[in-house]
C-alpha cells in the first residue's frame, strides 16, 4: 500500500495548465523575463504584466515564481546601483512578431517609468526581455533569441524552468539544464506571487486574543515580529488592538489608542527597516471614528472597520484621502448577535445589506476604489450561516469589490478543527485559504502567512495504488506484488522528501535512500538515525523550504486531510479483489482530466495486470460540499 501526496515546490507554478485554452495554431509561445530593482519591485513587475494582458492578442499561459537575486554589475559600478533585483518570468501566446513583441515590450518599460536612455547596468523600474520562443533560433541587430546569456543566469533561466519545465535550448539540444543550475549561482525564492490572493497578517496588540494569552511586546519584538510576517509573505499587515472573540469586552477609544502607540511610535522605523524584503501596506483594525480621525497623519493604507455600523461618522475622515475603507457585514459582536435568516437566505440577506452600505459610503464620499468588502465569517452568525457563506463565497463578486476574508483559525470556519486549540489550525485555515484563492479572494487575513502561502500556491498531486475494491492496504502491507508500480513510486520520491506516518513508519522498517524521511509521531523518539520526527503534518510542512519537492506517503489519515486539495492524481488501479482494511475514497471523474494513462500485463514480476493514470483537477472542488 502507498498513498503519496507531492506537494510540487519545483514545478509550483503550473499555472499553464489551468488556463491553456484550444488557442489558434498561428500563435506562438514566448516566455519574457521579468526584473526589477527600483521603487515598488513587486509592483512593478505586477504592473507590466497588466499592460501586456491589455493587449487582446496576448495570452497569458503561465506564471513563475518571483525570485530576490543580486544586481549585475561592473566591477566599477556606483555603489548605489548595488540594489537585489526581484526576477520572474512569464510564457505567452502571441500572433506577432518578435520584433513586434520586442517594441511592445519596450514601449512597457518606458510607460511604468524606465527612460528611454538608461545606463546599461543602472538600477530600473523595470526590464523585460524575450527569453525564448518555442524551439525556435533568432539572430538580429536588434534581437537573438534565445536570450544571449541564457545559460548563464540563473535568474533568467530558473524562472523560465518555473514556466516550461521541459524547455531545453535549441543551439544545445544535448545540454542537461538542471545539471547546468547547479554550477550557477543560487537564487532566492520569495513567498510572494505575481497574480492571485494577497496575504493579510494578523498582529494584534491586545492582553488576550482569539488565540489565546498575547506575550507583552517591546518595540523590538513588535518590529520583529512584523519583518518576519512580511518576509514569510503578508503583503498587509493588520494591526488590531482590542479583542474581537466571542464575549470579549469592548476597550474604548482611549484605551484602543493607548495600545496603538506601541506601533504607531515606533512605525517610520519599522518601515524603513531594511530587513523587509517589501513595503507592506499597513490596516489598522478599528471601529471607532475618533481613532480613524488621529490616523489621517500617519502612513496607514486600510481602515478595517470590524462593526459595519458606524460608517456615517467614519466614512467623512477617509473623504479623499488615499486609504482604504474594509465594509465588514456585521450583525454584532463576535459570539453576541446573530443574523435573523436561514441558511439558504443567508447571502442573499448580506450582498443586499452590502449593497445598501455600499450606496450609502458613496454618498458620504468615499470613492468606489477605496471600498473592499467583507462577509465577516465568524461576526454575528451561526456556525451553519458561516459555512453556507464560505460554500457560497463567489457569489459576493458580483459586488464588483475586492473582497477580504478572515477565517484564520476560527472554530465557526473551521468545525472539524474546533476542538483544538488556535494555533494548532493553521493548517486546516491554509487549506481553507487554498480554496479561496482558487474562487477568485482578492485578500486572505491569516495568522500563519508562510505555511497559507505554501499550501495556496503549491501544486499538491496525490499518487494512490488501489485495487477493484478501492482497497490500499491490508494490516500495514501491500495487498499485492507489483513490480513497475514500486519502480514508479520510487522514480517519484527519489531525491525528495517524504512525509509519513508512524504506522507507514513502521510498516517500512528504515529510511528510504536517497531521500529526506520525515515521520509524524508525538511518541516517536526523534533520534533514530535517517529520519526526522514531527508531531503534526502542520509542523512537517512549516520545516519544508518553498523550494523543496515533498511527498506525504501513508496513511489514510493524511489523504483524507488533503484530498479535497489535490490538482493532480496519480492513480494505480490494479485489477485485484484481495482482503482490505484501509481504501482509497470513490472520486468523482467529472472533476479530473486524463492526461496519460499506461497499462501493465500480469507476468511474473506482477502478479496482476493494473493501469497507472495520471489526471488533473478540472473543477476545484467546494469545501463544504
Amino acid at each position: 500500500m502507498y498513498i503519496v501526496l507531492q506537494i510540487s515546490f519545483l514545478l509550483f507554478f503550473a499555472y499553464n495548465n489551468a488556463l491553456r485554452d484550444n488557442l489558434p495554431s498561428n500563435k506562438q509561445t514566448f516566455i519574457i523575463g521579468l526584473g526589477s530593482n527600483q521603487g515598488d519591485r513587486l509592483e512593478n513587475l505586477r504592473q507590466a504584466i497588466k499592460e501586456l494582458k491589455k493587449d487582446s492578442d496576448v495570452s497569458l499561459l503561465a506564471y513563475s515564481r518571483i525570485y530576490k537575486t543580486k544586481a549585475l554589475l561592473l566591477a566599477n559600478s556606483p555603489r548605489s546601483w548595488d540594489i537585489p533585483y526581484f526576477n520572474a518570468a512569464i510564457k505567452i501566446k502571441t500572433t506577432i512578431s518578435p520584433e513586434e513583441l520586442l517594441t511592445k515590450l519596450q514601449e512597457i518599460e518606458i510607460k511604468l517609468g524606465r527612460p528611454k536612455d538608461h545606463d546599461k547596468w543602472a538600477p530600473r523600474i523595470i526590464d523585460l526581455d524575450i527569453l525564448a520562443q518555442d524551439q525556435n533560433i533568432l539572430k538580429s541587430e536588434s534581437l537573438t533569441i534565445p536570450h544571449l546569456h541564457l545559460l548563464e543566469r540563473s535568474f533568467a533561466l530558473i524562472p523560465l524552468l518555473d514556466v516550461d519545465g521541459q524547455w531545453h535550448h535549441p543551439e544545445y539540444p544535448d545540454k542537461n539544464i538542471r545539471d547546468l543550475l547547479n554550477t550557477l549561482e543560487a537564487i532566492e525564492i520569495l513567498p510572494y506571487s505575481l497574480e492571485g490572493s494577497k496575504l493579510m497578517g494578523v498582529i494584534n496588540l491586545t492582553p488576550v486574543s482569539m488565540s489565546g494569552p498575547e506575550e507583552s511586546r517591546s518595540p523590538e519584538s513588535l518590529k520583529e515580529e512584523i519583518i518576519k510576517m512580511v518576509n514569510d509573505g503578508a503583503e498587509i499587515i493588520d494591526i488590531g488592538a482590542e479583542s474581537t472573540r466571542p464575549n470579549a469586552e469592548p476597550i474604548t477609544e482611549k484605551e484602543e489608542w493607548e495600545r496603538l502607540q506601541l506601533f504607531l511610535s515606533n512605525i517610520n522605523s519599522i518601515l524603513t527597516n531594511p530587513h523587509l524584503v517589501i513595503r507592506p501596506k499597513i490596516s489598522i483594525d478599528t471601529y471607532h471614528a475618533e481613532t480613524v480621525e488621529k490616523l489621517k497623519d500617519f502612513d496607514i493604507d486600510i481602515i478595517n472597520d470590524v462593526s459595519g455600523q458606524d460608517i456615517e461618522k467614519i466614512a467623512p475622515k477617509l473623504k479623499g484621502t488615499n486609504k482604504k475603507y474594509v465594509l465588514m457585514h456585521n450583525m454584532g459582536k463576535a459570539g453576541v448577535v446573530r443574523m435573523d435568516s436561514s441558511n439558504e437566505q443567508v447571502v442573499d440577506v448580506m450582498i443586499s445589506w452590502f449593497k445598501e452600505h455600499i450606496d450609502k459610503l458613496i454618498t458620504l464620499g468615499l470613492n468606489k476604489d477605496q471600498i473592499i468588502i467583507d462577509p465577516g465569517i465568524g461576526f454575528g452568525k451561526t456556525k451553519s450561516q458561516t459555512l453556507a457563506i464560505i460554500k457560497n463565497i463567489e457569489q459576493f463578486k458580483q459586488l464588483g469589490f475586492p473582497i477580504l476574508v478572515g477565517h484564520s483559525r476560527k472554530g465557526s470556519a473551521l468545525p472539524a478543527m474546533a476542538h483544538l486549540p488556535p494555533k494548532d489550525r493553521d493548517l486546516e485555515t491554509a487549506f481553507l485559504s487554498k480554496y479561496f484563492s482558487k474562487v477568485g479572494i482578492n485578500f486572505i487575513r491569516v495568522h500563519n502567512p508562510l505555511l497559507n502561502r505554501r499550501i495556496i500556491d503549491e501544486k499538491i498531486s496525490l499518487i494512490v495504488a488501489h485495487q477493484l475494491d478501492n482497497g490500499i492496504g491490508h494490516k500495514g502491507k501491500l495487498p499485492w506484488n507489483l513490480a513497475e508500480d514500486k519502480k514508479h513510486f520510487r522514480n517519484v520520491t527519489l531525491n525528495k522528501t517524504i512525509i509519513m506516518g508512524r504506522n507507514t513508519w513502521e510498516s517500512i522498517g528504515r529510511p528510504l535512500k536517497d531521500r529526506r524521511n520525515i515521520v509524524l509521531s508525538k511518541t516517536l523518539a526523534p533520534t533514530i538515525k535517517g529520519i526526522e520526527v514531527y508531531p503534526s503534518l502542520q509542523e512537517a510542512l512549516s520545516h519544508i523550504t518553498l523550494s523543496e519537492d515533498a511527498f506525504i506517503i501513508g496513511g489514510e489519515e493524511l489523504y483524507n486531510q488533503t484530498i479535497r486539495y489535490a490538482d493532480y492524481l496519480h492513480r494505480t488501479i490494479v485489477q485485484a479483489s484481495k482482503p482490505a482494511d484501509t481504501f482509497f475514497p470513490e472520486i468523482d471523474d467529472s472533476e479530473w482530466l486524463l492526461l496519460s494513462s499506461q497499462d501493465i500485463v500480469k507476468d511474473e514480476k506482477n502478479e496482476y495486470p493494473y493501469r497507472i493514470q495520471k489526471l488533473e483537477r478540472l473543477k476545484f472542488p467546494n469545501m463544504y460540499n
